[in-house]
This record gives C-alpha cells, sequence and structure tokens, in this order.
C-alpha cells in the first residue's frame, strides 16, 4: 500500500486501499495464502468462516483460522451461525483479537450449513437477519458486514435482504451473484449485483465468475454493478491476479514474503 494514497472506500470508519479482494474460502484463506494474495495487491484478509459454536467452545480450530498479521490489516474476521444470540457473544469474543471487521457468512450454500438455517440458509428468514445486525451493530466497536447471494432458486430475497443489512447497521454487504441452488455453477448475475448497488448506500463488493479484467469493465459484468471485487474459486494458484489488475491501474503491489509466525507483529489467537 502507499502511504500517500486515498483509501479506495471506507468500512464505516475503516479505510480500503483497493478494489481487489481475496473472498473467504474454507480450507484455503488462511493465513499463508492470504499473505501472499496480501502482497500481490489483495486489499482486504478476509479469514476462513469459522461457526460460532466452535468459538463458543473449548475447539481449537479457532485458532488456526483466526491467526492473522498487522501487515494483513484490515482483517476481517467471517463467522456463521442461525441463533441471533450466539452470534452476538461468538462476535463479543473474537472481537476481543483485534479484527478491523466482523462479517456474518450468509451465503455458504453447502447442505450442512444452509439447510441448519446458517450461511444462506439465513436469507430465508430476513427478521432473524435483522435481529443480528441490529445487536451486533449496537454492541460491537468493530463495523459489521455481511456477505450474501441472490437467495434461494424459489426466494431471492437479496434486495430485501441488502436493505436490512443497511437499516441495521450494516457497513458493508458483499454479494456473490448466484443462488442457493447454482452453488459455484453457471453464470453470475450481475444485473442483480447492479440492483444492491442502486438500493443501499453502503459499499458493495461484487463476486462471481471473474476471470479476467475485460469482464468488468467491457463484458459480461455489468458496467454499473460495482467497482469493487472479491475473487474466490478461481484464486486457487493464481495470487498474482491482483497485481495484473492494479497493473491496468498503475497500482502494482511487490509480494512481501510472509514472516514467521512466532515473529513479531504476529497475533497468535489464545483464548478460544
Amino acid at each position: 500500500m502507499n502511504p500517500s494514497a486515498s483509501p479506495t472506500f471506507h468500512v464505516r470508519d475503516i479505510p480500503v486501499y483497493g478494489d481487489t479482494i481475496l473472498a473467504p474460502m474454507d480450507g484455503y484463506s488462511d493465513w499463508p495464502f492470504r499473505s501472499l494474495c496480501r502482497g500481490f495487491g489483495s486489499a482486504m484478509s478476509y479469514t476462513e468462516f469459522v461457526h460460532v459454536e466452535k468459538i463458543l467452545s473449548r475447539s481449537k480450530q479457532p485458532q488456526a483460522k483466526l491467526y492473522y498479521e498487522e501487515a494483513e490489516r484490515p482483517v476481517v474476521f467471517q463467522i456463521y451461525g442461525d441463533d441471533p444470540d450466539l452470534i452476538l457473544k461468538a462476535a463479543l469474543k473474537v472481537q476481543e483479537l483485534g479484527p478491523d471487521i466482523i462479517d456474518i457468512n450468509m451465503g455458504c450454500p453447502s447442505k450442512s450449513i444452509a439447510h441448519r438455517g446458517a450461511g444462506v440458509g439465513l436469507m430465508k428468514t430476513p427478521l432473524k437477519i435483522a435481529d443480528i445486525f441490529k445487536k451486533l451493530s449496537a454492541t460491537l466497536k468493530v463495523p459489521v458486514t455481511g456477505k450474501i447471494r441472490l437467495g434461494w432458486d424459489t426466494c431471492r430475497s437479496y434486495k430485501l435482504v441488502a436493505r436490512i443489512v443497511e437499516e441495521n447497521g450494516g457497513s458493508l454487504i458483499a454479494i456473490h451473484g448466484r443462488t442457493k441452488e447454482q452453488s459455484y455453477s453457471g453464470l453470475a448475475d450481475w444485473d442483480a449485483v447492479a440492483e444492491v448497488k442502486s438500493l443501499v448506500k453502503i459499499p458493495v463488493i461484487g463476486s462471481g465468475y471473474i476471470r479476467a479484467r475485460a469482464e468488468i469493465f467491457e463484458d459480461e459484468v455489468h458496467p454499473s454493478a460495482t467497482q469493487r471485487f472479491l475473487f474466490a474459486q478461481r484464486e486457487r494458484g493464481r495470487v498474482n491476479r491482483y497485481a495484473a489488475f492494479g497493473a491496468a491501474e498503475g497500482n502494482i503491489c511487490h509480494c512481501a514474503f510472509p514472516r514467521h509466525p512466532h515473529r513479531q507483529g504476529a497475533h497468535r489467537v489464545h483464548g478460544l
């Protein structure tokens, strides 16, 4: 990041320098992979998502998934669950670890998660989403954001959910332009992403099958959809995409090799 540069956008009071961001991916967006992508220009670091019940238990899983380094900031902890009170308790607990932002996953299409009411399953219960964001935004010190999909084939609730997130204190919405049933196949609906952008005043990040910069500005992606993008499934082994996108704007970031976890500056997660 160029220290003299102006922020591209803000998540409430958190400045973000850049418009291409590595999406949270379970099993992939761990500290080493995030650090490589950050070095090439990914503007924020989303952790892998963590179940709120794991955070509130004696499980050691959150310790690995929420590990980060100072150089990654802004750091976003992504959590998921279906109980507003447990989500609040878990968010308060992980807030003590120093993230810049806490994100609620409302987009995971996995049957084991969505069919239990979490992930994209939350998009069928908009009143619960309102309760979650109202509780978190009133209680937490850090901004609260949400990652959503279009909804389900039979319940495309993305416009309603986007308004609910904003009206209940959410500071950013990331939207994947596919439904639960599409999972990660087929083309994303970037017209729907544009609809969300037109409905809310908070920042909107779009994602869904972006392969090249030309697709954003010339071809498949709606030209008014958004100016901020998440890259996910196709990023495995392609960490230089951020530099390629930044190069067109004259903003190439060079990769700095991650430091060893035990050295100064590393944030080890204790007490989870």
